[in-house]
């Protein structure tokens, strides 16, 4: 699978950590960040409910190569922030991570522990990070046969964008139409359910 299908099958995502890089929402850019192994490793999964956890560590101890954040850690954060909203660290290396973003002059502060066994992490850089290790992961893909037919597959779940009948985007999972419910303003309605943007 060329680099372009990993570009297309994530556009999405890529496309919202774009925006929050240019909108210096380094916050919502952390949350699609850590959330990016989960995806990636579901796709590798019959059910991608089960061992999420060890599913996660697997896939950043494969292809996030940092030697100031373990797979475990990956993990931490992840759960951390997305779970819980919260930057402490229960390992013994670190006391807390704290996370910041790239200065108005370009300088950066990455992979510094300090002091008080503060890990300081730029968010840009981490997304990067992710965004290397999943061309790392998808040139692995594409090497075996089986997890190509797999990813494949499993990737047509991928959330994708579409344009309402109002021009607003719709994210959707499926190839079932997705109509805007004008009784409740805000909702879709997709594969008979109703949600909120």
């Amino acid at each position: 699978m060329p680099q372009e299908e990993l570009s297309h099958a994530f556009k999405v995502y890529y496309e919202e950590m774009d925006r929050c890089i240019n909108s210096r929402c380094y916050w919502s850019l952390l949350h699609v960040v850590l959330a990016l192994p989960d995806v990636c490793s579901a796709l590798e999964t019959d059910d991608p409910r089960t061992k999420s956890g060890e599913r996660y560590m697997n896939w950043c101890g494969k292809y996030l190569a940092n030697p100031a954040i373990s797979k475990e850690e990956w993990y931490e954060m992840r759960c951390g922030i997305l779970h819980q909203g919260h930057t402490l660290s229960g390992k013994a290396r670190y006391v807390k991570y704290v996370f910041g973003q790239q200065a108005p002059d370009g300088t950066k502060d990455h992979n510094r522990v300090d002091a008080d066994k503060k890990l300081h992490l730029d968010v840009g850089a981490l997304a990067s990070d992710v965004k290397a290790a999943m061309v790392r992961w998808w040139s692995d893909v594409s090497a075996s046969d089986a997890r190509k037919r797999q990813v494949e597959e499993r990737r047509k779940m991928l959330v994708w964008e579409q344009a309402g009948p109002t021009g607003v985007r719709i994210l959707r999972t499926d190839q079932a139409s997705a109509t805007i419910n004008p009784a409740i303003p805000g909702t879709i309605i997709n594969n008979n359910k109703t949600s909120s943007p």
